[in-house]
C-alpha cells in the first residue's frame, strides 16, 4: 500500500509538471498569433481629409490573391536585384495597387538611399503621399521631380507601364503633373492647381490622355477662375470622339456636364460598386454628377453623392480623394497640413528642399 501511495504521488506529480509546461507553451503562442493578427489587420495609411482613419478597402479573393502575388513576386525580385533600380520601381508600384501606401513609400526611400532624388521614384513617391493625403510632401515631390524632367522630354520610365497605365500611355511627366494639379487642388490652392492643370496638356500624346485632361481640368476650371476656359472646353467635346474603354468614363462624363446625357444615361448611383477594379468607372461618373451638382448649388444632393462616394472606400482613386476634399469642406471642415505623419520608418531620407 506504501509502494502504491509512493507510486501515485510520482505519477500526479508528473501530470502536474505537464500540465505546468503546457500552460507555459499556450501562453508563449498566444501573443505571436495576437500579434501576427494585428500585423494583418493594420491600416495601410494615415487620415482622410475629414480626419478619418483611412483602411484597406473590401475585395474580392481572387483580387486579394492576385495583388498578394504580385507583391511577392516584385519582393522577390526587388531582393535579388536590389542594386538595380528597376525593381524598385515595379515593387512600388505593386504596393500602390494594394493600397499598402507606407510599404511603397518606404521602398521609395530605401531607393533613395541608393539612386538619389531618381525621377521615376519620386514621381512615385509622390503619388503615394497624395493617397496618403499628404499633400505638401506629395507637391515637394512633384517640385522636384519637375526639375528632373525638363531635360528628359516625353520620357516614359524605365520599367513598362501595365495594366490601365499602359493603355494611356503617358509619360512620367504627364503623371507627375496630374498628381501635382490634383494635390493642389485637394489642398484648396485653386489658383496655383489651374495653372497646373494645363500644363497636364502639354504632355498629352493621344485622345485618351487628352479626354482624361479635360475632365479633370473642366471641374476645377468651372469651380474656379477659369470658367470660359470650362466652357470652351465643353464646346469642343464629341459625343462621339473614338477613345478606348478606360477613357470612356471621362469622356461620358464630360458628355454631361455638356447637357448632351442625362444623369439617368451616366451612372446609377444607388448601384455601388463592391470591388476595386469595377470601381474606378462608377467613382469618376459619380463624381461628375456631384460636380455638377455643385455648379447649381445642389448642396443637399451634392453631398449624398459625394458621401457615397466616400463610402465605397476605394479611396486611391484620384476623383474620390477629390469627393474626399469637396465634401469636408462642405460639411465646413478645412484641410490644414499635419506637421508630420509618419507613414513608414524613422529612418526616412529626407531629399526635398523647402519652396519658398
Amino acid at each position: 500500500m506504501k509502494y502504491r501511495n509512493i507510486i501515485c504521488s510520482i505519477f500526479y506529480f508528473l501530470l502536474l509538471i505537464v500540465a505546468f509546461a503546457t500552460c507555459k507553451e499556450v501562453k508563449k503562442e498566444t501573443p505571436k498569433a495576437a500579434t501576427e493578427s494585428n500585423d494583418s489587420q493594420a491600416p495601410n495609411l494615415a487620415i482622410s481629409i475629414d480626419g478619418r482613419m483611412l483602411k484597406p478597402w473590401n475585395d474580392t479573393p481572387e483580387n486579394l490573391l492576385s495583388q498578394e502575388a504580385r507583391i511577392n513576386e516584385g519582393r522577390n525580385n526587388y531582393l535579388k536585384k536590389n542594386n538595380d533600380i528597376e525593381p524598385y520601381i515595379s515593387y512600388v508600384r505593386d504596393f500602390l495597387k494594394a493600397g499598402k501606401i507606407e510599404h511603397a513609400i518606404k521602398i521609395c526611400d530605401k531607393g533613395f538611399e541608393k539612386f538619389p532624388a531618381q525621377t521615376d521614384l519620386l514621381v512615385l513617391r509622390a503619388e503615394a503621399q497624395l493617397k496618403g493625403r499628404q499633400l505638401q510632401s506629395a507637391i515637394d515631390d512633384c517640385w522636384d521631380a519637375g526639375k528632373s524632367l525638363e531635360s528628359k522630354g516625353n520620357y516614359m520610365g524605365l520599367v513598362k507601364q501595365t495594366g490601365k497605365d499602359s493603355i494611356f500611355n503617358g509619360s512620367v511627366a504627364y503623371k507627375n503633373y496630374l498628381t501635382l494639379s490634383v494635390a493642389m487642388q485637394t489642398k484648396n490652392d485653386l489658383s496655383n492647381a489651374e495653372k497646373m492643370y494645363e500644363i497636364v496638356s502639354d504632355f498629352c500624346t493621344n485622345p485618351d490622355l487628352y479626354t482624361q485632361t479635360h475632365y479633370f481640368q473642366y471641374q476645377c476650371y468651372a469651380r474656379a477662375t477659369k470658367k470660359e476656359e470650362a466652357k470652351k472646353l465643353l464646346a469642343n467635346v464629341e459625343k462621339t470622339k473614338s477613345v478606348l474603354a478606360p477613357a470612356k468614363p471621362y469622356l461620358q462624363s464630360l458628355v454631361f456636364w455638356k447637357g448632351e446625357l442625362t444623369e439617368a444615361e451616366l451612372v446609377d448611383l444607388n448601384v455601388i460598386p463592391t470591388t476595386h477594379d469595377l470601381a474606378e468607372d462608377w467613382i469618376i461618373k459619380a463624381y461628375a454628377v456631384a460636380v455638377k451638382q455643385m455648379l447649381m448649388n445642389q448642396t443637399d444632393a451634392a453631398k449624398a453623392t459625394l458621401t457615397k462616394i466616400v463610402t465605397t472606400g476605394f479611396w486611391d482613386y484620384y476623383p474620390y480623394i477629390l469627393a474626399e476634399k469637396d465634401l469636408a469642406q462642405l460639411g465646413g471642415i478645412v484641410y490644414k497640413e499635419p506637421e508630420h505623419v509618419n507613414l513608414n520608418s524613422n529612418s526616412k531620407v529626407n531629399i526635398k528642399q523647402k519652396k519658398k
